[in-house]
C-alpha cells in the first residue's frame, strides 16, 4: 500500500478516537454553520453537523452564534438532538434557583379555573398556577378580569408537575426590603412620602403607607388643633408629606408626623389686643370656655367676661360646643400660648352708655335695689347703680327718711345725679336736692338777731319747740324763755302759743335755730329805755331854744 495512502487512514482513525460521541441528558453548545428557511445547522464537534427545526428558535438564528442543545435518546434507543429542550431545561434551572433564592419573577395571567379557585400563569413558556385567593381581595371581584395583566410573584413550590406561585408572598417579600432599606437609608427629622390607609381604632391616629410597609401618626401628630376630627385633616387615599419622629429598627417602629412639615401657628399669630376674632367653641369648662382661633391656636373666654350684668354660674355652659362665635382679644400672650378673650367687650359698658345719656345735675328714676348702712344702691338702668348716701336723703330729717325708704326695697323713687366719677364708674344720687336747701332760705330771712313769730307746737321740760320754716325746728331753752325765773315752761306757756323772739344761733347740723324769747324782751327794753330818754330830752327845750333853731 501507498505510504500516504496509510498516512491518511492513520490520521482519520486518529481523528475518530479524538471525537467525544454526545452524551444524553446532557446540554452540549454548538456553532451555527449555515441556515435554511427550514433547519439549522449546527456543529458540535462531531462526525456531521446536527440539523435543528428553525420553529425552536425563538429569535432568529445568526451563523456564528453558539447555542445550547439538549442531547437525548429517543424510543428507539437513537440519539436525538432539541434546542428546545435544552431551552426548557435551562428554563427550569434558573426558576430553580430563583425558587431557591426567593427572587421574584413576573408574569401574566393566561386564564381561570373553571372553578375560578386558581390562575393558569405564564412563567416565561412554562405552566405555573396562582390560587385566586391569593390576588383577589374582594370576594365579589372577578377573577377573569384579571387575566392578560402582569404580576409579580415569588415561587411557593415547584416539583416536576406543577410550579405554584404567590403574589402575596412577594409583596410580603417585597415590603420586608423596602422596610430594611428605609431603616438604613432613613434618619429622624427626614421628610418621606406616604398614602394614608386607614384612621386607627378609636381615633389614635392614621397608618400610611411608606411603599409596600406602614409607618404611624399619632393623633396629636396630625394637627396643632387637639379639637379638629382627624377625618377633617386627611382623607384615605391621599398623598402626604410627612416628618420622621421616631424609628426604632428592633420594634419595627417608624413613627411620623404630619403637623411638624409646618411651623407652629403660635409662631405666627397677628392677633393683638382689641381685635375682634370670630372661632369655633371646642370646650365648657367649670371657668368659661374654649375658643379655637385658628387651627392650634386658642383663646380662652372667662365667665366673668360673658355679660357686664351678673349671671348664674351655667349660664356659659348653654353656649353650643362646635358654634361660631366673635369675640374682642383682651390680651395676648404669645411666650405662654394664652389668649384672652371677651363677648361682653363686644358692646359698650352699660354704665358709658348711661352716664352719656344722663349728665349731672338731671333727675331721673330708680329702683331701691339695696340697703346699706350709709344709704342706698340704686338700679339706674340694668347694670348700673348709683349710690344715694344717708346724708343726701333729706336737709333735715334724714334718719326719718332713711328708715322710711328702707322698708321700700324694689320701690321706684326720683333722684337727682349729684355727681359723676368716670375713672372709679360711680354716679352719686341725692334727694334732698330735688328741692331748695331751707337752711339757705333760714339763713337769708332769718338771720341771726332778726326778730320772728313762731307758733309752740312742742313743750318739754327743758325747751320748747316750735315750727320756723318747713321742716325746720326753732328751739327755746328754758334759759332763753323770759327775762324772768321760769321754773316750769308748762305753767307759763302753752301748745299753740304765738311768741315772738330774736335769732341767737343757726345751727344746720343739728337740724334746728336757736330763738331767744328773754333776747327778744331785752331788747325791748333797751329800746324802750332810749324812747324814753328821747322823749325826755325834746320835752327840756326851751323858747330860747326854739328861736335859735
Amino acid at each position: 500500500m501507498h505510504e500516504k495512502t496509510l498516512d491518511f487512514k492513520k490520521e482519520v482513525e486518529n481523528s475518530l478516537r479524538n471525537i467525544k460521541e454526545p452524551r444524553p441528558n446532557k446540554i452540549i453548545k454548538g456553532k451555527i454553520i449555515s441556515i435554511t428557511p427550514t433547519e439549522v445547522f449546527i456543529d458540535i464537534d462531531w462526525t456531521s453537523e446536527i440539523i435543528i427545526p428553525i420553529e425552536e428558535f425563538k429569535q432568529s438564528p445568526i451563523v456564528g452564534d453558539y447555542v445550547d442543545i439538549y442531547c437525548f435518546l429517543d424510543k428507539e434507543n437513537e440519539i436525538q438532538f432539541s434546542k428546545s429542550k435544552a431551552d426548557e431545561i435551562k428554563k427550569r434551572d434558573d426558576i430553580f434557583q430563583k425558587y431557591k433564592n426567593s427572587i421574584p419573577v413576573e408574569s401574566k395571567i393566561i386564564s381561570v379555573s373553571k372553578d375560578k379557585k386558581t390562575f393558569s400563569v405564564d412563567l416565561d413558556g412554562l405552566k405555573a398556577i396562582c390560587y385566586t385567593d391569593n390576588l383577589i381581595k374582594d370576594s365579589h371581584e372577578d377573577p377573569s378580569s384579571l387575566i392578560e395583566k402582569q404580576f409579580k410573584f415569588i415561587i411557593k413550590s415547584i416539583n416536576s408537575n406543577r410550579i405554584v406561585l404567590s403574589h402575596k408572598d412577594y409583596l410580603i417579600n417585597q415590603t420586608r426590603i423596602e422596610r430594611e432599606r428605609f431603616f438604613k437609608e432613613q434618619k429622624v427629622g427626614n421628610i418621606v412620602d406616604g398614602i394614608v390607609k386607614k384612621i386607627v381604632e378609636d381615633n389614635k391616629g392614621i397608618e400610611v403607607d411608606l411603599g409596600g410597609f406602614s409607618g404611624f401618626v399619632p393623633v396629636s401628630e396630625i394637627s396643632y388643633s387637639k379639637y379638629k376630627p382627624i377625618e377633617e385633616t386627611v382623607q384615605i387615599g391621599e398623598k402626604l408629606k410627612l416628618k420622621i419622629i421616631d424609628l426604632d429598627r428592633d420594634q419595627n417602629k417608624i413613627i411620623l408626623s404630619l403637623k411638624r412639615i409646618k411651623p407652629n401657628p403660635w409662631f405666627s399669630v397677628s392677633i393683638k389686643k382689641d381685635d375682634v376674632i370670630k372661632g369655633v367653641v371646642r370646650e365648657n369648662t367649670d371657668n368659661g370656655i374654649i375658643v379655637e382661633i385658628e387651627e392650634g391656636v386658642t383663646g380662652f373666654i372667662y365667665k366673668k367676661d360673658f355679660s357686664w350684668f351678673e349671671s348664674t354660674e351655667e349660664e356659659h355652659k348653654n353656649i353650643k360646643k362646635d358654634s361660631y362665635i366673635e369675640a374682642k382679644v383682651l390680651s395676648v400672650d404669645k411666650k405662654n400660648r394664652k389668649i384672652s378673650l371677651g363677648l361682653k367687650q363686644l358692646t359698650i359698658h352699660p354704665w358709658d352708655q348711661y352716664v352719656e345719656n344722663h349728665k349731672e345735675k338731671t333727675v331721673v328714676k330708680g329702683k331701691i335695689a339695696r340697703v346699706v348702712d350709709f344709704g342706698f344702691f340704686i338700679e339706674l338702668d340694668k347694670g348700673v347703680d348709683g349710690l344715694l348716701h344717708k346724708n343726701e336723703l333729706d336737709w333735715i330729717k334724714q334718719e326719718e327718711i332713711y328708715k322710711e325708704l328702707s322698708e321700700k326695697l324694689g320701690k321706684e323713687i326720683d333722684v337727682l345725679i349729684d355727681s359723676i366719677n368716670k375713672d372709679k364708674k360711680q354716679i352719686s344720687l341725692s334727694i334732698k336736692k330735688l328741692s331748695d336747701d331751707p337752711w339757705k332760705i333760714v339763713q337769708t330771712n332769718y338771720p341771726v338777731n332778726s326778730i320772728v313769730e313762731v307758733i309752740i307746737s312742742e313743750i318739754e321740760e327743758k325747751r320748747m319747740k316750735a315750727v320756723l320754716f318747713e321742716k325746720i325746728d326753732a328751739i327755746i331753752p328754758i334759759s332763753e324763755a323770759s327775762l324772768d325765773t321760769i321754773y316750769s315752761l308748762k305753767d307759763s306757756f302753752k301748745i299753740g302759743d304765738k311768741v315772738t323772739a330774736k335769732v341767737k344761733k343757726i345751727e344746720p347740723k343739728k337740724g334746728s335755730v336757736l330763738l331767744s324769747i328773754k333776747d327778744y324782751q331785752q331788747q325791748q327794753q333797751e329800746n324802750e329805755i332810749k324812747e324814753y330818754k328821747y322823749d325826755s330830752q325834746v320835752s327840756k327845750v326851751t323858747f330860747a331854744d326854739l328861736i335859735k333853731k
